[in-house]
């Protein structure tokens, strides 16, 4: 079975449209110096892959994950408008934050941590 870029994003997120929380005030209030970001769409240069809500402190490693899966880098981006996921290709001006795609050998960590 071939898995799309897609596919890989919500199988690390989660299903798109996800909520971190029913409240957003209580959960900002629950974890303060967390960077948490809602309503988010998570797209590489040519698709978009996820939306909802991300709290980047807790995340950053599946994001990165993601970014490593897909072979790209990730970009957040703020969810402007209703149909802005269904768009055909993203428009990356003005991106919250970009997760780039490190290619690491799969010895890498080992070559590191073991010179």
């Amino acid at each position: 079975m071939i898995f799309t870029a897609k596919d890989i994003a919500q199988s690390i997120l989660g299903t798109s449209g996800r909520s971190i929380s029913g409240c957003p005030t209580l959960y900002r209030e629950a974890h303060p110096a967390h960077i948490i970001m809602y309503n988010i769409i998570l797209c590489t240069e040519n698709e978009k892959l996820w939306f909802g809500d991300i709290d980047v402190t807790r995340e950053l490693i599946l994001l990165r994950k993601v970014s490593n899966e897909v072979k790209q880098d990730i970009y957040m981006m703020k969810y402007f408008r209703p149909r802005a996921f269904y768009d055909s290709r993203p428009d990356l001006t003005g991106y919250l934050l970009r997760i780039p795609y490190l290619k690491f050998s799969p010895t890498a960590i080992e070559e590191v941590l073991f010179k």
